[in-house]
């Protein structure tokens, strides 16, 4: 994607310097997709870190933290293309217990049956990532013990 978004940037580069206007705002664009990119690629940029209390992930650096007793239900979520599968993430819903779900949280919902997701599979297969956190889950609250 970061060799695709350099050369489109690239290509606008060139459309503007030949007189074409549009081409400003295809380097603009992409140039910032480029920034994008290359800013993922920082150590600490992207992480995924599983514990006993829940889970914490990092994407553009902005960290944000679920514990395992806020989770309802997790799975993975497939997205469509034409019947095929293009893109699969792992995804949650929270406790009705929790805080009245916000909008956001309802369109995830509606779109994908979960209330969040994970912004990234962290080179994981998404349905080994989700057996991996729910044994987290399970060593955390194992069946019968009270999560209180």
């Amino acid at each position: 994607m970061l060799f695709l978004s350099t050369l489109l940037t690239t290509g606008g580069v060139f459309m503007f310097l030949g007189g074409e206007k549009i081409g400003l705002l295809i380097a603009g664009f992409f140039g910032l997709c480029s920034l994008i990119f290359v800013v993922q690629l920082f150590p600490n940029a992207s992480y995924l870190v599983l514990d006993d209390h829940g889970f914490s992930f990092t994407s553009m650096f902005k960290t944000s933290s679920v514990s395992w007793q806020e989770i309802d239900s997790m799975g993975v979520i497939r997205f469509r293309q034409n019947m095929l599968v293009v893109k699969k993430m792992v995804g949650w819903s929270y406790h009705p217990t929790e805080s009245p779900p916000q909008v956001g949280q309802k369109m995830s919902e509606a779109i994908s049956g979960f209330q969040a997701a994970l912004p990234e599979t962290y080179g994981m297969k998404a349905e080994a990532l989700l057996d991996l956190m729910l044994d987290y889950q399970k060593q955390t609250n194992p069946p019968g013990s009270d999560p209180a």
